[in-house]
């Protein structure tokens, strides 16, 4: 039950979702709390906004005085990194400390519904993987991918906290990669390279999930009553050959011994976007089922893996000639 004049507080205001997210909510006439370490230039002029270090040992006392202040009866948390950080130290503090703080004001403040964003990834990509992934499928990561294992920590973290706290909704929403004509991440990055770095030998399926349906989630989470995580995905899967030539891209298939050993170079040198430890997921299964949330949440994505891959492509096209930003 929503409580009278409650606010929604939002985390990540920077970020593509939380940014879209936010403006909906404003639209809809919601109270809105934005928090982030800067105030974006397009924040609606009627979002409160706080700036807070998430990383900071007292932001759990801040961010309690400012649900108590606001009256916050629910919680988006946005604040991952779209792309994985060099500074491992700081990446986990913002992700993993950072969700701890969060959690230990929730609980203070009585904040009754969480939604939280993480990604499929947190399965691991492993030869073993059955077709589809149910949200109880184990959370194995890749070894040695911190950006990914801090993800599984934070889901570790949050199951623990639904145990102790049964009177509140805790949803996690587990995305597939999200790709769109406006996003920007590690995924629109390397399907926005002229030649796409594969292993040989090697053509998993995967699944994407388009910006919208990805806001319309977690809009539809925030006001659920549910519990628990949830696969976020497209319609349908293709094999990452496909999503290639429909990315309009080369594919650079090279053995896998030589690949991981090019990546991991790479990336030291800070040539690379992703760690060689990215590469599980272009040579192992890692597909979703997107069942749960369309049963507990009424989520049904609008577009499909192939659809939202052309729709990206074709802003690709304007990007790279220059006529579009």
């Amino acid at each position: 039950m929503a409580r009278k004049n409650e606010s929604i507080a939002v985390t990540g205001l920077n970020t593509f979702v939380g940014r879209e997210v936010v403006k909906r909510l404003t639209r809809d006439g919601r109270r809105v709390v934005g928090i982030d370490l800067d105030r974006p230039r397009d924040l609606p002029q009627s979002v409160q906004f706080y700036k807070v270090d998430l990383t900071l040992p007292t932001s759990d006392a801040i961010l309690a005085d400012i649900f108590r202040r606001e009256k916050v009866g629910r919680l988006i948390h946005l604040s991952f990194l779209s792309r994985p950080s060099r500074n491992v130290s700081w990446q986990h503090e913002l992700q993993v400390i950072g969700t701890l703080h969060l959690l230990h004001a929730c609980a203070a403040e009585n904040v009754k519904q969480i939604v939280v964003k993480s990604r499929t990834m947190v399965y691991g990509a492993h030869p073993l993987n059955p077709n589809y992934l149910t949200e109880d499928a184990p959370l194995r990561g890749v070894d040695g991918y911190r950006w990914v294992g801090d993800l599984v920590e934070v889901e570790q973290i949050l199951q623990r906290y639904r145990s102790r706290h049964l009177d509140a909704n805790v949803i996690s929403l587990r995305f597939a990669p999200i790709l769109g004509p406006t996003v920007r991440n590690v995924f629109t990055l390397l399907f926005g390279q002229p030649a796409v770095m594969t292993l040989f030998g090697y053509d998993p399926l995967w699944q994407l999930v388009h910006e919208e349906d990805a806001i319309a989630a977690v809009l539809r989470a925030a006001d659920a009553d549910a519990n628990g995580a949830f696969n976020i995905v497209g319609r349908h899967v293709l094999p990452l050959s496909s999503l290639i030539y429909l990315a309009g891209r080369v594919n650079l298939p090279v053995p896998h011994p030589l690949a991981y050993g090019l990546v991991r170079t790479a990336w030291l040198a800070g040539a690379s976007p992703v760690p060689a430890e990215h590469l599980d997921y272009a040579r192992f299964l890692w597909v979703a089922d997107g069942a749960r949330a369309e049963a507990a949440l009424g989520f049904v994505p609008t577009y499909s893996t192939r659809e939202t891959m052309e729709q990206f492509a074709g802003v690709q096209r304007l990007r790279d000639a220059h006529l579009a930003a």
